[in-house]
């Protein structure tokens, strides 16, 4: 069940001509702060989230990018390493409507993790970051940027090594769509604790945890 991912499952970053835009309407201004300990609704846990993430297009393809700091000139956005097709051509898309070039920072091919720079055109929020696994059973949180869609699952193997990753990862059941690689995984209070690298038809997901990132 949790191998094979890329040659049977693995949903990678969809091509750009394929996606339909929605376009959704964000009227917050980006905020930072640690992570939340209190409970909040899962709608709140959603917009939270959905402030903190942004469409990557890079060559011909597409994918989700998460704000994950700030020097207080320019944002630094983690994102799946496939969805950089071309390192010279990096366009991050705020709200599915404010577009700027990102110059790509740091490539981590080993856990498929990719780095860029933006200035921050656009609304946002940086990432409430939880250095910390998940429990088995816990609910979980997947926004799909490019549109108003969210999707809520479970956690079912916490920290479970994967074969096509080489890597140990957070095993969801949760619904997924082909291009949303490079999305947060959020727990019920909004806090990021994980990052989006692969995912099935038949609602499942695996997701690398922040305890393995810088």
């Amino acid at each position: 069940m949790y191998n094979d991912w890329k040659k049977k499952y693995y949903r990678r970053a969809i091509p750009i001509g394929i996606m339909v835009w929605v376009l959704f309407v964000i009227m917050m201004i980006g905020t930072t702060g640690p992570f939340k300990t209190c409970d909040i609704s899962y709608g709140e846990a959603i917009e939270d989230a959905r402030m903190s993430e942004v469409l990557v297009e890079s060559g011909n393809l597409r994918g989700v990018g998460c704000i994950w700091d700030s020097d207080g000139s320019n944002l630094i956005i983690i994102t799946a390493a496939h969805v950089i097709d071309d390192s010279e051509d990096i366009d991050i898309i705020y709200d599915s409507q404010t577009v700027e070039k990102a110059r790509l920072v740091k490539i981590d091919e080993g856990l498929d993790i990719a780095y860029v720079e933006a200035t921050g055109r656009g609304p946002y929020s940086i990432v409430k970051r939880k250095d910390k696994l998940p429990k088995e059973s816990e609910s979980v949180i997947i926004v799909d940027a490019a549109s108003p869609d969210a999707s809520i699952g479970v956690v079912a193997e916490p920290d479970i090594y994967v074969e096509d990753f080489e890597h140990n990862m957070i095993y969801c059941r949760i619904e997924v769509n082909e291009g949303m690689s490079g999305s947060g995984l959020y727990d019920k209070k909004g806090n990021f604790i994980g990052i989006l690298l692969g995912g099935s038809d038949s609602g499942e997901a695996v997701c690398l945890s922040t305890i393995y990132l810088e």
